[in-house]
């Protein structure tokens, strides 16, 4: 009852391949974090504080795949992370598994099996991880120039069906 999880998003390299493991969970020291929101203030937090004081930080590298032609063979398949894993923004990973499932199910009862589940995802799952990583920003402008394109794709894509 008293964990909160906070994010922060900090570029450290270039966009690419990792030079190594992903290293999930790797402690950080909170003073180095806070350190890349010294200045930020608002009205009723310091963010940088907050962070400083936090008992228990963790770095947690963005990573995604390209995607694949394909997810599985015959009755086997994937789905969620494992077949498409993508940058953690806007909560697509969890989102996009349970759309996963809703299609893998629908597919299954039409008797068009895993090809037609595949056939159906994997063109919106691309488009959900080029999206992703086209929704890294670093300053407040690139913000609300990714907040708009987002806003106008995903209402452009709701009025083409």
């Amino acid at each position: 009852g008293d964990l909160v999880n906070w994010v922060l998003q900090v570029e450290d390299g270039e966009p690419g391949a990792l030079p190594g493991d992903a290293n999930w969970n790797t402690p950080a020291d909170p003073a180095a974090v806070a350190a890349h929101m010294s200045g930020w203030h608002l009205d009723w937090l310091d963010p940088a504080e907050l962070v400083a004081n936090s008992g228990k930080v963790f770095e947690y590298p963005m990573v995604d795949r390209e995607p694949l032609s394909h997810w599985g063979t015959r009755r086997v398949t994937l789905l969620g992370d494992a077949a498409h894993p993508m940058y953690p923004v806007g909560a697509n990973g969890g989102s996009q598994a349970i759309l996963d499932a809703r299609a893998l199910a629908d597919e299954l009862a039409e008797g068009r099996g895993v090809a037609g589940y595949e056939a159906r995802r994997i063109p919106e799952t691309t488009a959900v991880v080029q999206a992703n990583r086209d929704m890294h920003a670093s300053s407040p402008d690139d913000l609300a120039r990714v907040t708009a394109d987002y806003r106008r794709n995903t209402f452009a894509d709701r009025s083409s069906r």
